[in-house]
């Protein structure tokens, strides 16, 4: 056979094998689909950590990339041939297996990373590959949903190792028993087998990180995660509202914060805050005042193991300082209801100087006697003039310094 018909039954997918690109397709997905098992394997089993998180990042940019291929060998699948079924020693209810098997694999490896990707976008993660390319949220944010995506990425997950060794064992059977040259069609080169040692390694350096992970510093974070559930349980009973005559909306009001981590945002929330003191007249600024009060163990980011590991002793240290504050000393007025708040905030026993700048609106009023005022705006914060992240965590390499904060309050005068 001259090599030009060799090149043409290469391209055009002839029996003997599959052509060169859908090879290529099918051993570096194998090698990619083996890595993303290893980083989520190892990732679930770590404390909140550097690695952990950077594991976390890599294996989600490795499922989009994984998703990416799928599709694309599933487009030069149906534009070439694949090779027809060379042992006529093979039963055909093994023929319909194969069939289903490879639908399954397909269905699958699309379905994985497509609920890993929204359920990143419903627990309030954005991915940003390689730091650089954001890629946009599929869904708002929304904790419950986010829970529920979770257990159905791991169920799939599962399902695509069974299916993994179901493909495997059935090459296997092919070729010893049936004498099928089935491995022949998709028949690794040197390049591919690199690869596979490449991954296998990766694998066992990924195992070694996890028992690296010492048992003291396991019971040191677990110890302070029990302190800090068992302060949560005493505080979270007290509802959002006021000392005063002002009682919060919950329905709309909101306290949230925004950071950066290897370039994705990660948005969280404080559910539980009070309005100590409030008083607001446009007519007479230097009398007005606002004093809020935090409670820090209420935060939430739809990751629970994220929660606990923020009020330990390296960033807010609820147990110790379960309370945050923020105190006005002067309002300014910019024009059509835009405001200038200057005070202090206090976070554990650190206090610094920060500004506000809010849109401020009165509804049913008399100037001197609002019956609701509504609130929205933002600033943002040194993390570490906070000592918020300490240790490994006070290196800005992953874990920007800089955090922003939203504020909407709308407060309704009590009758």
């Amino acid at each position: 056979m001259s090599s030009n018909l060799k090149a043409q039954r290469e391209v055009s997918g002839s029996a003997s094998s599959y052509n060169w690109l859908a090879r290529q397709f099918h051993w570096f997905i194998a090698v990619l689909i083996f890595i993303a098992f290893a980083l989520g394997w190892t990732m679930e089993g770590l404390e909140l950590s550097k690695s952990k998180l950077n594991f976390y990042a890599w294996h989600k940019w490795l499922g989009l990339l994984i998703l990416v291929l799928v599709l694309l060998r599933l487009c030069w699948r149906f534009l070439t041939k694949v090779p027809e079924h060379s042992s006529s020693n093979v039963p055909s209810i093994f023929h319909y297996g194969a069939q289903l098997g490879h639908f399954l694999l397909y269905a699958v490896l699309i379905l994985l990373p497509l609920v890993g990707w929204l359920r990143s976008s419903s627990a309030g993660f954005q991915i940003v590959i390689l730091e650089v390319f954001p890629v946009p949220d599929l869904l708002s944010k929304d904790e419950a949903l986010s829970k529920q995506l979770a257990e159905v990425h791991e169920l799939l997950a599962l399902f695509l190792a069974l299916l993994v060794v179901g493909h495997v064992a059935a090459v296997v059977i092919h070729h010893l028993f049936f004498k099928d040259p089935v491995l022949q069609k998709m028949k690794p080169n040197l390049l591919h087998k690199a690869l596979i040692a490449c991954a296998l390694s990766g694998g066992l350096g990924f195992y070694v990180s996890y028992l690296d992970f010492s048992a003291s510093e396991k019971t040191k974070i677990s110890s302070e995660i029990k302190n800090t559930e068992e302060l949560t349980k005493e505080v979270v009973t007290e509802e959002n509202g006021s000392e005063g005559n002002w009682q919060v909306d919950e329905k709309v009001s909101l306290l949230e914060f925004t950071a950066k981590q290897k370039g994705a945002k990660t948005t969280g929330v404080f559910k539980k805050y009070k309005l100590r003191q409030l008083d607001f007249n446009p007519e007479a600024l230097d009398k007005s005042v606002v004093e809020i009060e935090i409670d820090v163990t209420s935060i939430s980011l739809s990751n629970l193991l994220v929660e606990q590991t923020l009020a330990s002793s390296a960033w807010f240290d609820a147990s110790e300082f379960p309370k945050a504050t923020f105190q006005s000393k002067e309002f300014k007025s910019l024009g059509s209801d835009v405001y200038e708040v200057s005070g202090n905030l206090q976070i554990k026993d650190i206090t610094h100087p920060t500004v506000l700048k809010l849109i401020i609106q009165l509804e049913d009023r008399d100037k001197s006697i609002p019956a609701v005022i509504e609130a929205k705006g933002e600033t943002s914060i040194s993390r570490l003039a906070y000592k918020i992240g300490q240790g490994e965590w006070a290196s800005t390499d992953d874990l920007a310094d800089e955090v922003q904060l939203k504020v909407h309050i709308r407060a309704l005068k009590k009758r």
